[in-house]
């Protein structure tokens, strides 16, 4: 198999063994090196604690009211229309982010929640299986991946195969 360097520190020694190697596979989040055993199994990491409000308070009246008026806009530009998962996952994010920026400037509980009852019809409607490239389950390795990846190897990034 071959591991990104920040795995290294992670794999259980007694299972397996990271050889020399001079040839590293570069990749685009690094240099992958080979890691040789019958199972990878590794340690537990501790998550970093991210949080999602913002630790910066913006004090000038005239630059949150900027703020706002460009979240009522870009509440109402923001359709989730892709037909890939990949696509439709930034375009929801963008969705969550309005809503969490709203109610950060306290803009009003009906109006954020309006924000998030729109993000959950996009999401219900992917999650029920009523787009073209809905989620499903993977019988032969298990996991969730796109119905489209399953069908074709450069569909979502190839995440089904």
């Amino acid at each position: 198999m071959l591991a990104l360097p920040h795995h290294k520190h992670a794999l259980d020694a007694s299972k397996t063994t990271i050889p020399v190697f001079d040839a590293p596979y570069k990749c685009i989040k690094g240099d992958m090196i080979p890691v040789v055993g019958n199972e990878w199994i590794a340690h537990v990491e501790p998550l970093t604690d991210v949080k999602l409000e913002s630790n910066v308070e913006i004090t000038d009246s005239f630059v949150v009211d900027i703020i706002k008026n460009n979240i009522k806009q870009d509440e109402d530009m923001v359709e989730p229309t892709a037909q890939d998962i990949y696509g439709f996952g930034k375009e929801i994010a963008r969705l969550a982010q309005l809503a969490l920026l709203a109610d950060e400037l306290k803009m009003g509980k009906a109006f954020v929640q309006g924000i998030v009852t729109k993000a959950h019809t996009y999401l219900t409607s992917w999650l029920d299986g009523k787009s073209g490239d809905h989620f499903v389950f993977d019988q032969d390795l298990g996991g969730v991946v796109s119905k489209g990846s399953l069908q074709n190897s450069q569909a979502d990034f190839g995440n089904g195969w």
